[in-house]
């Protein structure tokens, strides 16, 4: 919660210290982090923070915009582009070619599956079949709710709204609201 200027300054000299101090050394360990941290990843803008907590493969192929957060308990093992504001949410998987656009939402558990395995070649083991990958691009000012999955190959567009639970296997036109499974439009965002 901000404060105003005026509820500040009635505050006693020692809380105020604490904030100050509790902002500086917040923002010191934020910027520490992305010097330390900036030298793994491909590109990560100035206060993108990754969770330690996070499982994170392919750290050369994840570029993040500014004020990306990718939190705890979350698993990328993707080939990541997003733009700036990306909020990726305790329990969210990523993985495969996945391209996200500004000021997205992702719930906790969604799945965003941006590749798939082959199981033509009968008698072979699915874990040694190919692997296939046409990608999954997201764009700008979208929420995807909790324990979503989206398929391979889907495009979302701008401005869209998938609802918890969906399964997202078609494109999701912009500015539209799907839900259930198969996920199917229920109405325009207004």
């Amino acid at each position: 919660m901000k404060k105003s200027i005026c509820e500040i300054l009635k505050l006693r000299p020692t809380i105020i210290i604490a904030i100050i101090v509790g902002r500086i050394a917040r923002n010191s360990y934020r910027i520490f982090y992305f010097f330390l941290m900036n030298s793994f990843y491909g590109r990560l803008e100035l206060n993108c923070f990754i969770s330690p907590l996070a499982s994170v493969r392919n750290h050369e192929h994840i570029f993040l915009g500014p004020h990306s957060v990718i939190n705890r308990n979350t698993i990328v093992w993707a080939s990541l582009v997003s733009g700036r504001n990306l909020q990726l949410n305790p329990g969210a998987c990523i993985y495969g070619n996945v391209l996200i656009g500004n000021n997205v939402m992702i719930a906790p558990n969604a799945v965003i599956a941006g590749g798939s395995h082959s199981f033509c070649k009968n008698g072979t083991p699915m874990c040694f079949q190919p692997d296939t990958s046409i990608g999954i691009k997201i764009g700008d000012d979208v929420w995807i709710g909790a324990n979503v999955v989206i398929l391979d190959g889907v495009i979302v567009g701008e401005g869209a709204v998938i609802a918890a639970g969906a399964i997202v296997k078609n494109n999701v036109e912009p500015y539209s609201i799907v839900a259930g499974v198969p996920a199917r439009k229920i109405k325009m965002r207004v």
